[in-house]
């Protein structure tokens, strides 16, 4: 049938057919770049990926799994992905998390283990003693039955017993982060699984000759789905690093592009600034980009001047602006909704700041208007609708509301959440239309593409007007050298019975000192005009940051 056999149901089908037809096939290549003085490269076939899977599967069916959650702890890397098909192998539910690096992730990963009922993890030996050195007050943590992989030496591959996994049968759940409230673990098919592989396939327009390099997270949606499955489903190599390395040298992931000829990497609009400021001139000078003909921008706001900044940077490197791929999607919906189309430069719009503020789209060629980037469109078995939240009817073109899905790529729900499932998953329209995906994400739709212009739940109201924190927040970031992106936050506060805007910034000042006759009352000055001019907001609490002092000012023009 192509790149996968016909009647596959799942994705272990998948490694099945590739490990019989394409047994010697590069599948995953890792980077270590955990070692200074050289890179590590470990490698996976189709059938070393098929054996020790089953492997892995075998020991979780003498324990009883199946149909059962199983926590997955390793670092990034292939032992990972060998466990987490090993669950699925098992007719397991996987639950891929991370290794705690502190107290606060350690009890958000208690609350994970509560709400799965889990029984067991797989992990290795260093992470284990790791997590047992500060598991005090983490009752379900510590009741769980560890399973230390690399301690079995036995192959036990050959002890595996079919499991029969049927498209409506858990794969696993994708947990959210928590950081707000008690972590909720989306319940994603086996058949959600196939159905978003196909739409990132087609919509990436993917063919067996592409490589990919990733160095997401695998315990996230984009990072898994993105990073993991989609290579397996479309039968191409990836090269997969730690997001450390990343995070640590953000050099290293163009390095790997142009070590793999990578045709395909991407991340959150983060990643592309990060390059920007960290990697130098010097380093430049080894880099080829040209290969890279698919640069996905998705999970985050996407910022029109970081896709301007980047390939401007790295024009000298091969790297063109046509070559970035802005997409829209949330773990609810497997991954993927919409996908822009990567024959075409990314669509853009520069919209009118009063009108937004009242859920009105209309452009402006003015300087002080807000440019927004275009996620592209949804796939013919997904409706994409913008509600207005308040009455559950549909808004016009060209006006602002809730983005709401629905599709067989919509996951079933919240594992053992029923009431949050209910409110997130069956809301129905005014006419009765539905069940659909409430997504609470804010946007509109414009020549059928879907535009985001942010999320219920930042939404700040002044005096019945919207305002988007990330909006106000890029005035701040432009307003100096010494602000970064990430360090800037932008809220609302109840003062006297009325909403009252407040901005907390983090600034070394190290470039604003080097100006002379300026003075630090300046600096605060022109971000409170800034925002009076662009958002006709008189009234705003400013606090600026540094590694020595905190100096706050009210403004009320």
């Amino acid at each position: 049938m192509g790149r996968i056999a016909r009647g596959t149901k799942s994705i272990i089908d998948i490694i099945r057919w590739r490990a019989e037809k394409q047994s010697n096939k590069l599948a995953y290549q890792f980077s270590d770049y955990s070692c200074p003085s050289e890179v590590e490269e470990k490698v996976l076939s189709y059938a070393e990926l098929d054996r020790k899977s089953r492997h892995i599967a075998a020991l979780l069916q003498d324990l009883n799994v199946y149909g059962k959650p199983v926590l997955i702890m390793y670092p990034p890397g292939l032992d990972y992905i060998v466990a987490y098909f090993g669950c699925l192998f098992a007719g397991a539910i996987a639950v891929p998390c991370y290794s705690p690096l502190n107290s606060s992730m350690m009890s958000t990963l208690n609350k994970v283990v509560k709400n799965s009922g889990s029984c067991h993890i797989l992990t290795i030996e260093e992470i284990k003693d790791k997590v047992w050195k500060e598991i005090d007050n983490q009752p379900y943590l510590s009741s769980l039955q560890w399973i230390s992989t690399d301690k079995i030496t036995v192959d036990m591959s050959s002890n595996y017993k079919n499991v029969d996994i049927k498209e409506d049968d858990l794969a696993f759940l994708q947990y959210t982060s928590g950081s707000t409230s008690a972590p909720k673990g989306v319940m994603v098919t086996h058949g959600n699984l196939l159905l978003n592989s196909e739409y990132i396939y087609k919509g990436f327009k993917i063919s067996s000759e592409s490589r990919l390099v990733s160095w997401l997270p695998p315990y996230h949606d984009m990072g898994l789905i993105g990073g993991i499955i989609q290579p397996l489903y479309g039968e191409f190599p990836v090269l997969i690093m730690a997001p450390i390395s990343f995070i640590r040298r953000p050099v290293r992931w163009l390095q790997a592009i142009t070590k793999f000829r990578a045709t395909i990497s991407g991340g959150p609009n983060f990643a592309y600034d990060l390059c920007v400021k960290k990697i130098t001139q010097e380093d430049k000078s080894n880099l080829d980009l040209s290969n890279w003909s698919l640069a996905f921008n998705g999970a985050e706001p996407i910022r029109i001047k970081t896709l301007e900044r980047f390939s401007e940077f790295f024009a000298s490197c091969g790297f063109t602006y046509k070559s970035f791929c802005p997409c829209y999607g949330l773990a609810e919906s497997t991954l993927m909704v919409t996908v822009a189309d990567k024959e075409d430069e990314p669509s853009t719009m520069k919209l009118d700041n009063k009108s937004i503020t009242q859920g009105i789209v209309k452009s402006c060629n003015t300087d002080d208007g807000i440019i927004l980037v275009g996620c592209g469109k949804g796939k013919k078995d997904t409706q994409v609708v913008i509600v207005n939240s308040d009455t559950n009817d549909i808004c016009g073109e060209d006006h602002i509301g809730e983005i709401w899905v629905k599709g067989a790529s919509v996951a079933k729900g919240y594992w053992n959440n029923e009431e949050a499932t209910e409110e997130t998953f069956r809301s129905l329209l005014n006419n009765g239309e539905g069940p659909f995906l409430k997504t609470g994400d804010l946007g509109f739709m414009h020549d059928g593409e879907l535009y985001i212009s942010g999320r219920i739940k930042d939404l700040i109201i002044i005096r019945g007007n919207n305002y988007y924190p990330q909006d106000i927040e890029a005035i701040v970031e432009n307003s100096d050298p010494g602000f970064r992106q990430g360090r800037i936050a932008a809220f609302s506060i109840e003062v006297k019975d009325e909403e009252q805007l407040i901005i907390v910034a983090e600034n070394n000042l190290s470039e604003f000192k080097k100006e002379e006759g300026k003075n630090i009352e300046e600096l605060f000055l022109s971000i409170a005009r800034a925002i009076s001019d662009k958002f006709q907001i008189t009234k705003v609490l400013i606090i600026i940051l540094s590694s020595a002092w905190i100096r706050i000012l009210w403004f009320h023009y």
